[in-house]
C-alpha cells in the first residue's frame, strides 16, 4: 500500500511537469507569433514608406506598435527569470529591446506624419504622384510652414530617440542569445541613424524658415568665389550679388562685377591691405571688397565683406546675411538639370568653371559685351538655373537637395546669418566656415593665390604630418607641403605665387622651416616666416612660387605646447585637420610616433598601425578630419 502512494505523486508530479513544459512551449510559440507579426508589419511599414504610400505605412507602424504592446503584456511572467544568472540578462535585454523598437516606431511615425505633409505640398513624392506622368506642383510656402510647425516636435524626437539609445547601450550584443542579438544590432543600426537625422535635422529645422524667406522676405550678401584663384575662404571674390528670397522661393538676384563697386569707393576711402597683399601689389590704393575674404574665419571675412559693401556703394542696405558659393556647386546642379544654354552659351557639367572663365576672359568681347558687364552673365546663369529647379520634379529636387548638402558639408557654399541665434545654429552644422578652437593637436593649411591667374585649377597639392615624441615627453611636428605645378603659360595659367598660412596649436614653437621665399628674393634658405595670433592658433607665413611643370616642397618643424605634452601624457592624443573651403584636392598624409604603446584608436577605417607604437593614416580632405589615439 506505501509503495502505491508513492507512485501516485511521481506520477502527479509527472503530469504536473508536462503540463507545464507544454504550457511554457504554448506560452513562448504565442510570444513568438506575436514577434513574427511585429516583423511583418515592420517590413510591411518600410516598403510603404519607400513606395510613398504614406497612410498605409503609419498604419502598419500602429498595428506594429499594437503588437508590441501586446508582446510586453504576453511576456510579461518571464520577468520572474530577471535575477537569474544569464537567462535574467536575456529578459531584460529582450523588455528592453521591445520599448526602443516601440520608440523607434513612434519616431518614425512623426517622420511619415511631416513626409505626409510635404508630399502634399510636392516637395517629396507620395504614391499618386510617383504614378502620374505629370509633375506635381510644389508649394515653398506651405513646406516653409510645415517645417516650422515642426520645430516644437523635434526636441520631444530627439529626447525618445536618446532614451532609446540608453536602453541599447546597456547590453552587448556578443553576450545576447539569437535572435535577440540581431535584434540588438538592428536597432542600435537604427537608432543610430535616426540619432543622426534628429541631432542634424533640427537644426536646420531651426534656421530653414529665416534662410529660406519665411514668414517674411530675406535680402543676402551673395559672393561668387572662384576657386580656380584660391583665396582664404574659397576663392577670388570675382562677383559679387544681392539675392531676395521669400517663402523658398527667388524674388530677384542682381549680380556685378567686383571691380565696378570698388572703382566706385570714394578717392578719400582707404584702408590698409594686408602686408602680403601690400606686398603683392605695390602701390596700391588700399583695402577694397575683391580682398574681403583675406581671414580664413569665414563669419570675420563675411563681416568685412559687408562693411566694405557699405562703405564702398554708399547704400545704407540692411542684409540678413552673406551667402558665399564656388563654381563647383554650379557644375553638381547641372549634373541634375541638364545642360543650360545662356545667353546663348552652353553651359554643362564637368566643364562649366573652364567654359565660364573662357567666357568673362575671352568670349565676351566676341559678343560685343562691354568689360565692366563680362561678369552679369553669372547672374543669368543662376536666375536661369534656379528657375530650372524649381520646375522639377520631387524626385529630382530631392537630388538637389543632396547636391545642395554635399557643398554645404564641403565648404563649396558657407552660410553667414546676421541673426547671432541662426548663426550658432549655422556653426552647429558646420555650414559657417569659421576657424575651429579644439583642446588638442590640429592642423589647418590656407592656400591664398596672389596674382597667379587661375593657376589653382592645375595645381596638386599634399600635405605631410609626422609627429615623434621624444624622451620625457616632448613631441616635434614636422609639416611638408608639396605643391606640384601641372599646367603650362597661357592666357589663363603661370607661375604660382602663394601666400601659405600654417595654423597649428597656440603655444607651438618654431625651430626651423626651409622652403619659402619670394621669388624675386631667390628664395633664401631661411627665409623670413610671419608669425600670426588669429583664432586661438598660431599661424606661420610665407610666399612660395612653383613654376609650370616643377613642385616646389616646403616644411616646418615645431614643439607642441607644454599643455598638450601634458595631455596626451594622460594617454589620450586627438588630431583635428580642417580643410579649407573651397579646395577638394587637398591630402593628408600624416604619421605619429609614441613612445608608449597604441592600445586603440579612431577611427578604424584608414588608420594602419604600423607598430605597437606607430600608426599612420592618409585621407583627401572633402570635409574637416579628427582622430584619436588612446595609449
Amino acid at each position: 500500500m506505501a509503495r502505491v502512494l508513492l507512485k501516485r505523486p511521481k506520477k502527479l508530479a509527472l503530469i504536473v511537469g508536462l503540463c507545464l513544459l507544454i504550457g511554457i512551449s504554448l506560452h513562448a510559440s504565442i510570444v513568438g507569433v506575436i514577434g513574427f507579426r511585429v516583423a511583418q508589419f515592420a517590413l510591411s511599414a518600410k516598403e510603404n514608406a519607400l513606395a510613398g504610400d504614406f497612410d498605409f505605412a503609419a498604419a502598419d507602424l500602429s498595428d506594429c506598435i499594437m503588437y508590441l504592446d501586446r508582446f510586453k503584456i504576453v511576456a510579461a511572467p518571464y520577468r520572474i527569470f530577471n535575477g537569474l544568472p544569464g537567462i535574467g540578462l536575456q529578459v531584460r535585454a529582450g523588455f528592453d529591446l521591445v520599448d526602443a523598437a516601440i520608440i523607434v516606431a513612434r519616431v518614425s511615425q512623426e517622420g511619415l506624419a511631416l513626409g505626409q505633409r510635404l508630399s502634399e505640398a510636392g516637395a517629396i513624392p507620395n504614391q499618386q504622384s510617383r504614378g502620374s506622368h505629370q509633375k506635381a506642383k510644389i508649394d515653398t510656402q506651405k513646406i516653409m510652414q510645415h517645417v516650422l510647425q515642426e520645430l516644437p516636435r523635434f526636441s520631444g524626437q530627439r529626447a525618445l530617440v536618446r532614451l532609446a539609445q540608453s536602453r541599447l547601450d546597456r547590453y552587448r550584443t556578443d553576450r545576447l542569445v539569437f535572435p535577440l542579438s540581431s535584434l540588438a544590432q538592428l536597432l542600435k543600426d537604427t537608432v543610430s541613424s535616426l540619432a543622426d537625422i534628429t541631432d542634424r535635422a533640427a537644426p536646420f529645422v531651426e534656421v530653414a524658415p529665416m534662410l529660406f524667406g519665411y514668414p517674411s522676405e530675406r535680402q543676402y550678401l551673395f559672393l561668387f568665389q572662384n576657386n580656380t584663384e584660391v583665396r582664404a575662404t574659397g576663392g577670388f571674390i570675382g562677383s559679387y550679388g544681392i539675392v531676395k528670397i521669400k517663402n523658398g522661393s527667388l524674388v530677384s538676384l542682381t549680380t556685378e562685377n567686383v571691380s565696378t563697386l570698388d572703382k566706385a569707393a570714394p578717392e578719400s576711402f582707404f584702408i590698409a591691405p594686408p602686408k602680403p597683399i601690400a606686398e603683392t601689389f605695390p602701390g596700391t590704393r588700399g583695402w577694397f571688397f575683391r580682398d574681403s575674404n583675406w581671414s580664413p574665419d569665414f563669419p570675420e571675412s563675411a563681416k568685412r565683406a559687408l562693411w566694405f559693401y557699405a562703405q564702398e556703394s554708399g547704400r545704407k542696405e540692411i542684409f540678413d546675411g552673406v551667402i558665399a558659393i564656388t563654381p563647383d556647386l554650379i557644375d553638381d546642379l547641372l549634373e541634375i538639370t541638364g545642360p543650360q544654354t545662356v545667353e546663348g552659351i552652353p553651359f554643362r557639367s564637368g566643364s562649366f568653371a573652364a567654359d565660364l572663365e573662357y567666357e568673362v576672359e575671352k568670349g565676351y568681347r566676341a559678343r560685343g559685351i562691354p568689360g565692366p558687364d563680362r561678369k552679369k552673365i553669372i547672374g543669368s546663369i543662376l536666375e536661369q538655373l534656379i528657375k530650372q529647379i524649381q520646375t522639377l520634379g520631387p524626385q529630382a529636387l530631392g537630388g538637389v537637395v543632396q547636391v545642395v548638402r554635399k557643398n554645404l558639408d564641403e565648404k563649396q557654399v558657407l552660410l553667414y546669418f546676421s541673426d547671432p541665434s541662426a548663426q550658432r545654429v549655422g556653426t552647429q552644422l558646420g555650414w559657417s566656415g569659421e576657424m575651429k578652437s579644439v583642446d588638442g593637436d590640429s592642423l589647418m593649411v590656407v592656400d591664398s593665390n596672389m596674382a597667379s591667374l587661375k593657376t589653382d585649377a592645375v595645381i596638386q597639392r599634399s600635405i605631410s604630418y609626422r609627429l615623434i615624441e621624444q624622451e620625457g615627453g616632448r613631441f616635434i611636428a614636422r609639416v611638408e607641403l608639396a605643391y606640384t605645378h601641372t599646367g603650362r603659360f597661357d592666357w589663363k595659367t603661370t607661375y604660382y605665387r602663394n601666400y601659405v598660412r600654417v595654423y597649428v596649436p597656440a603655444g607651438s614653437f618654431l625651430l626651423r622651416s626651409h622652403g619659402f621665399g619670394d621669388r624675386a628674393k631667390k628664395i633664401s634658405d631661411e627665409p623670413s616666416i610671419d608669425l600670426l595670433d588669429e583664432h586661438g592658433k598660431l599661424g606661420f607665413g610665407g610666399f612660395l612660387v612653383v613654376d609650370p611643370g616643377t613642385t616646389k616642397r616646403v616644411s616646418l618643424e615645431y614643439a607642441l605646447p607644454d599643455r598638450l605634452n601634458a595631455k596626451i601624457a594622460q594617454g589620450v592624443y586627438t588630431f583635428f585637420v580642417q580643410k579649407q573651403s573651397g579646395l577638394s584636392n587637398q591630402t593628408v598624409d600624416a604619421q605619429w610616433s609614441f613612445a608608449r604603446p597604441v592600445r586603440g584608436f579612431a577611427p578604424q577605417e584608414g588608420v594602419i598601425k604600423k607598430s605597437s607604437h606607430e600608426l599612420s593614416a592618409s585621407t583627401r580632405l572633402y570635409t574637416d578630419q579628427s582622430f584619436q589615439v588612446n595609449l
